[in-house]
């Protein structure tokens, strides 16, 4: 089986780039620095759907993502989450959160946002990719395996 995104997942987000696992994605929210992780393995709906190697791979994507989203933003907090309610593809959320933003400290699914602008989601991926592409080189040479689309 090849890797299908979840229709919602596409409509919602902007492709970054593809690690060894999974696929980062940016969320269309300039309001909430917000990227999603999606494991590029079909009928995954739980964590406990993954294979231990996968598993132990999306942690160390985890991390690596989590670190370039808090390196890029300089959060607060990060939070990291999956839950599926909606979109039961598996997908982890790492949303850089802000003490003085203005849902601070309640959570952020199902408010209202702004949209990136063409531009600015083209300059955010960029940088987004970089400072991720950058952090898995470090930690793992073989991590960013499709920087480019």
């Amino acid at each position: 089986m090849t890797f299908k995104l979840d229709k919602t997942l596409e409509k919602d987000s902007k492709f970054v780039m593809d690690l060894e696992l999974s696929q980062v994605r940016l969320i269309n929210n300039s309001d909430f620095p917000w990227v999603i992780l999606v494991p590029r393995r079909e009928d995954i709906i739980e964590i406990t759907d993954l294979e231990e190697d996968d598993y132990t791979k999306l942690m160390e994507e985890i991390r690596i993502v989590a670190g370039g989203v808090q390196e890029e933003f300089t959060p607060d907090k990060l939070n990291i989450a999956t839950l599926g309610n909606v979109v039961s593809q598996m997908h982890f959320h790492i949303i850089a959160r802000y003490q003085n933003d203005e849902l601070y400290p309640k959570p952020v699914w199902g408010c209202k946002f702004t949209n990136y602008g063409d531009m600015q989601m083209q300059k955010r991926i960029r940088s987004l990719k970089n400072t991720i592409a950058t952090r898995a080189l470090r930690e793992d040479g073989e991590i960013a395996t499709n920087s480019e689309k």
